[in-house]
């Protein structure tokens, strides 16, 4: 789950705001193109360079081409040495910066939040996942049994300052499994409220967003960092369902009681972000209803409905 997800999303806006335009995947044929680029990928220059020298050769002559994303923000103007690349996003909505540089007048204010809008720096912590129980039923990455490589500490922190100096203010913290990050440095302990906590301490990062918790590895020093540190600013746990029997059946290592603890801890004070799954096979109509059941118990910020996908080996 990347911050480009949001970069995308408004990205869409710029079609609602132009006539006669449209998305296309194939950037030879698109009369404006938008590239995003990661600045966490260690060698992101580099990477940027291949890629950006293959739309070069592939786009239209008269098309222009925008580079946005964290690394526009942070690294800005070094990108516009690219001979191919037109403009640089820095530090604004997407779609409001491109829809400017096109000359569009049509630009309705609800759809952004301004130009003074802090940009996000997003970071993956960790690959992998491991939970005693084993992968969860639904989980095509989990079974693929990819180990846990956590990202060492002192490289996240010098991103997010480095980020936070250029102007970023809100970081969000991502993995497949978040709370397993730490698990395979030598201590063999989980280590995300610490990172959290050293996060917090870099004075330009206002808000902390920490992504995919587990309910089977949420610890206690985790869930005391979460609720009481002000900086911390959207929590997303996926609940999945709200069924032991489920529950179980998923393999999710969670149980109910365990789900309502961590929500009643965590709902009165901050943002709650939960995913549920329909459609999981063995589901039954009291399963569903009780899971329709707790949500509607909570005031959840917000919760996102994912159908069960059957892929080869979940």
């Amino acid at each position: 789950m990347c911050i480009r997800d949001r970069y995308i999303s408004e990205c869409r806006q710029i079609v609602a705001n132009l006539e006669e335009c449209e998305v296309t995947i194939i950037p030879s044929e698109a009369d404006v193109i938008v590239q995003f680029f990661c600045v966490e990928t260690e060698r992101c220059i580099e990477e940027a360079a291949t890629q950006l020298h293959y739309i070069g050769k592939i786009k239209k002559a008269n098309a222009k081409l925008f580079v946005a994303g964290c690394a526009a923000n942070v690294l800005g103007d070094e990108f516009l040495s690219f001979p191919d690349v037109d403009y640089v996003v820095q530090r604004k909505p997407v779609a409001k910066a491109v829809l400017e540089k096109l000359g569009c007048s049509k630009c309705e204010n609800k759809y952004y939040l301004g130009d003074d809008m802090p940009f996000d720096i997003s970071l993956e912590i960790s690959n992998g996942c491991q939970k005693k129980c084993g992968p969860c039923s639904f989980c095509f990455q989990g079974i693929t049994g990819i180990p846990v490589r956590s990202k060492p500490m002192d490289y996240l922190l010098t991103a997010v300052k480095n980020s936070t100096d250029a102007g970023a203010r809100r970081v969000s913290l991502l993995a497949l499994n978040t709370c397993n990050y730490g698990i395979d440095f030598p201590e063999h302990k989980p280590l995300l409220h610490e990172l959290i906590r050293k996060v917090s301490n870099i004075n330009n990062a206002k808000v902390i967003d920490v992504y995919s918790l587990t309910i089977a590895n949420m610890y206690p020093e985790l869930v005391q960092e979460l609720v009481t540190n002000p900086k911390v600013g959207l929590v997303e746990m996926g609940i999945q369902c709200g069924s032991n029997h489920l529950l179980q059946i998923m393999n999710t290592g969670a149980t109910l009681e365990k789900t309502e603890k961590l929500i009643q801890a965590i709902v009165p004070n901050k943002k709650f972000k939960t995913i549920v799954i329909v459609g999981h096979p063995g589901e039954t109509e009291e399963d569903f209803e009780q899971t329709i059941s707790l949500l509607q118990k909570y005031n959840l910020w917000h919760t996102q409905v994912n159908p069960f996908m059957c892929v080869e080996g979940t």
